[in-house]
């Protein structure tokens, strides 16, 4: 349906940011995007492996301060909230792992899902949490 405003707002032939000249090329070709894309799943996979691991430092860090009940709920709620993290940047890696900057974003959000329950692992001394701690710096 054309309106007026509609047709003042939009141009009649929708263009995309890569159809309009001097617009910045962010595909990635050939040895870059295969390199990217498996350094995106090795890095991943390694940010999930070390979320995985804080779980139950993290409990154990919520159980010295709050009752069980309460310490479950975060811990549910954590897992959670870092799950709606890593299934966004996946579907943005699935719909676009050929777009370096899509890629950058999709690998901040697992990086941000995975910080959701690491925090409490700088109070901690064992040598699992110093290596999470390390690497998440």
């Amino acid at each position: 349906m054309s309106t007026p405003l509609n047709d003042a707002l939009v141009d009649s032939q929708a263009t995309r940011s890569s159809d309009r000249p001097g617009a910045p090329d962010t595909l990635l070709r050939g040895y870059w995007l295969a390199f990217l894309r498996v350094a995106w799943v090795v890095l991943s996979v390694l940010a999930c492996i070390i979320f995985i691991a804080s779980l139950p430092g993290y409990f154990t860090d919520q159980l010295k301060s709050y009752l069980v009940g309460y310490a479950v709920f975060l811990l549910t709620l954590g897992i959670f909230v870092a799950s709606v993290w890593f299934f966004v940047a996946l579907l943005i890696f699935w719909r676009k792992s050929n777009d370096w900057l899509a890629l950058l974003v999709s690998f901040m959000l697992v990086l941000q899902g995975a910080n959701t329950t690491i925090n409490p692992l700088n109070n901690s001394s064992d040598g699992l949490s110093s290596v999470a701690c390390s690497v998440t710096r």
